[in-house]
């Protein structure tokens, strides 16, 4: 499908650690991850979804420009395939991110782009999740996230009437979250 060319590195963005959910790490979605130690303390040996995880920059979607990685943009880009569809959601960094004239520049980039445009794709949607929303997930949360899970049934996509393409997160949000390292038992 798409490749990462070889000059998008991911440098010192951690973005994807912080807003997208682990199934294999029982993390959900903004929640940074418990590895997350100046990059990956797991790098070597992370799991197998970790190592294929490309944002739509990594995928060069954006050019190579680091001022259009998520760590300096305040968003991250992924394209979710859906069947026939896809969706390109939108992670926001920080509160607001995905609102500002940047940003919706950037997701013009991506949906004009000549090999973004060549998946076989039937209809592509856009979502975008503001900063600390609580996205259900369907694996189980590690214990040492379940402070932050989320509920199972909250949220909901909101479709913008001016563009049915389009749709915003409508439900519960909340600060980035970390994880809780457990105490040892006295004793």
């Amino acid at each position: 499908m798409l490749g990462a060319p070889v000059n998008n590195q991911c440098g010192e963005c951690t973005a994807c650690c912080d807003a997208i959910g682990s199934s294999a790490l029982g993390k959900p979605y903004y929640t940074r991850c418990k590895h997350v130690a100046n990059g990956c303390s797991i790098y070597e040996t992370r799991p197998h979804g970790c190592q294929i995880y490309r944002c739509a920059w990594h995928l060069g979607l954006l050019g190579d420009r680091t001022d259009r990685r998520p760590d300096q943009c305040g968003v991250l880009f992924q394209i979710e395939p859906e069947g026939r569809t896809c969706s390109l959601e939108i992670y926001e960094l920080s509160a607001g991110a995905a609102d500002s004239e940047k940003a919706k520049y950037l997701k013009q980039i991506i949906l004009n782009n000549r090999h973004f445009q060549k998946l076989p794709l039937a209809k592509c949607y856009v979502r975008v999740y503001p900063f600390g929303s609580d996205i259900p997930v369907t694996f189980a949360i590690a214990p040492e996230y379940a402070h932050a899970a989320p509920p199972a049934e909250d949220g909901t996509i909101r479709i913008d009437s001016h563009s049915p393409s389009e749709g915003r997160f409508e439900g519960r949000t909340r600060e980035l979250a970390f994880a809780r390292v457990p105490t040892a038992e006295p004793g």
